[in-house]
């Protein structure tokens, strides 16, 4: 992917790894990106200041970005925190600028690592089953891993739960929010929260399903109401709403809007892959 924006630095025949570390430690950076350049394998670093939108994705090309972050875990989870400024400003994502992210375990046999690469968590995860428990501040992946020992014939059940908590939802230059932020402070309070209620989101999941599935309409029309649910989800968003007496981008405290009422509005986009939020011509299909 290739961010948009001036780059506040460069630096040639680059990789993720080394651009990552390069944004870690400039107080400037607070995203980047690396970009195919003349040559083969020849890959520039870009960083930036604040959190450009991506612009466009360069298929089969080693381009990536990311934004500048930090590491941290705790008993049974692994959390990844961004504490850039929010820059309020044509093509910067604010929503992708400050927030956390967290891996969670229920298991208490749970061991957490990160590296700057997939592969060699997934080495280490292959040796015995762990993690060497290594937490890196600045590392480009981060993995959780629970360890069971089953006697024959027996079973458990282990959860894994990943949260995440961006409140600072931007859309064309509208701070919209996200209105769980009335309800969780940090992406580790939601994903605790959603495991101790994993037993009744399956079981309404389930009531839902049988609730056709178990009725005399026909396959197609079953399959058609079980599954369409699944647009709501992907799709939509609650938000919380606009401060009512701001005009143009109002700036955030915290990440939050100031003075907003949290009424919780719900909004939809045009499509998986579209942009546009609730456009008219989609809520006459709803």
């Amino acid at each position: 992917s290739r961010r948009s924006g001036t780059p506040v630095a460069s630096l040639s025949n680059s990789s993720s790894a080394h651009c990552l570390a390069a944004c870690a430690s400039d107080s400037r950076c607070s995203s980047w990106d690396l970009v195919p350049g003349v040559g083969e394998g020849n890959l520039t670093c870009f960083l930036h200041d604040g959190a450009p939108a991506v612009q466009q994705f360069l298929p089969n090309s080693s381009a990536a970005s990311g934004v500048n972050g930090s590491w941290s875990t705790g008993p049974g989870f692994l959390v990844h925190t961004r504490t850039n400024p929010i820059v309020d400003a044509p093509l910067m994502d604010p929503s992708s600028a400050s927030g956390d992210f967290t891996l969670l375990s229920d298991h208490p046999q749970t061991s957490t690592s990160t590296s700057s690469s997939l592969a060699e968590l997934w080495t280490d995860f292959a040796a015995d089953g762990s993690l060497d428990g290594g937490v890196a501040a600045a590392a480009g992946a981060g993995a959780i891993a629970s360890e069971v020992v089953l006697p024959p014939g027996e079973s458990t059940t282990v959860t894994l739960v990943f949260g995440w908590y961006v409140p600072s939802r931007n859309y064309v230059g509208e701070f919209l929010g996200n209105f769980y932020s009335e309800n969780v402070n940090s992406s580790t309070a939601a994903a605790r929260t959603l495991a101790a209620a994993q037993a009744d989101v399956v079981l309404r999941g389930l009531a839902w399903n049988q609730l056709f599935t178990t009725s005399s309409f026909p396959t197609w029309l079953q399959d058609f109401l079980v599954n369409s649910i699944a647009t709501q989800p992907k799709m939509g968003v609650w938000v919380t709403r606009q401060c009512p007496n701001c005009s143009g981008r109002p700036t955030l405290v915290n990440g939050r809007l100031p003075g907003a009422t949290a009424n919780g509005r719900y909004r939809t986009y045009e499509a998986f892959s579209g942009c546009d939020l609730d456009p008219v011509h989609v809520s006459d299909y709803h």
